[in-house]
């Protein structure tokens, strides 16, 4: 369950960077969007009761807004952008916060349902 939260977290984050990073990414958001859904699916197949479901999303949707925190602050670390870290760590957990509770997260949790619907595990 961790590992598989973990990996949907990193996909997340990634995707959700990208995401707000547009001018870097010619990635259409649809299919940013659809791959934190489909991760989520995958993830929700994969689990046995709903209470894992649950604490998996809680999980996946923390570690996505700390990837993409990390991904949107990584540029401004070099050695003669230090004095942007503060601004930059500001605003990319503003974002992250914003894109991890309104994208992430039901996202994820509808796809990890609709994938706990459609498995064969009971």
């Amino acid at each position: 369950m961790v590992g598989a939260a973990s990996l949907v977290g990193l996909v997340a984050g990634l995707a959700m960077a990208t995401q707000a990073l547009p001018l870097f990414s010619p990635v259409p958001g649809v299919v940013l969007l659809g791959s934190v859904f489909l991760a989520g699916l995958g993830m929700g197949s994969l689990m046995r009761d709903l209470a894992q479901v649950l604490l998996a999303v809680i999980v996946t949707v923390l570690l996505s807004m700390v990837v993409m925190t990390l991904a949107l602050v990584y540029p401004e670390m070099g050695p003669e952008a230090a004095l942007g870290v503060e601004a930059a760590l500001s605003g990319a957990l503003r974002k992250a916060v914003i894109s991890g509770f309104f994208f992430v997260l039901p996202l994820t949790l509808v796809g990890a349902l609709v994938g706990r619907l459609f498995s064969r595990h009971g």
